[in-house]
């Protein structure tokens, strides 16, 4: 990950429960060559179900689409899910007859693009100063007059 570090903004990774959840501990320990923590965003237990939902909806309306991987198609075929009790519902990374990790982790990235905010700033724009509403507001009820003098004739 740190020779790499150009190639990503984040790394994403279940904080609790998963088997990267192990990593963590290195992950938040890695320097890049700057000497800079790597941006490590934790994908709570809670947001699981609901990044499930939002890649399943995405690949519904084909929003999405990966390219050809084995691994990915693999996981992608096979994988079961498991129901949550608020009827939503994610991967049984432990029942799914081959290794689901990679679905898994496609589902990560894509609940991270949903949850981190876009880097560059609002623009705010100036309000305008008394006179320009008062322009605006003439402007409004000489428009006014003029359909009150069309329903007169």
């Amino acid at each position: 990950m740190i020779e790499n570090r150009h190639t990503y903004e984040y790394v994403v990774a279940q904080n609790k429960g998963a088997p990267v959840s192990s990593l963590i501990f290195d992950i938040e320990q890695a320097r890049d060559k700057d000497g800079g923590k790597l941006p490590y965003l934790p994908w709570g237990s809670t947001d699981v179900v609901p990044a499930t939902g939002i890649m399943f909806d995405r690949l519904n309306r084909r929003e999405i689409k990966h390219v050809p991987h084995p691994g990915m198609d693999l996981a992608a075929s096979t994988a079961l899910t498991k129901r949550s009790a608020r009827e939503g519902f994610e991967i049984d990374v432990v029942k799914s007859v081959h290794d689901a990790q990679p679905l898994q982790a496609a589902i990560g990235a894509v609940w991270a693009l949903e949850a981190i905010p876009p880097r560059s700033e609002p623009k705010i724009h100036e309000w305008p100063d008394q006179n320009e509403i008062d322009k605006w507001m003439n402007e409004i009820r000489e428009e006014m007059r003029d359909l009150e003098n069309e329903k007169l004739i």
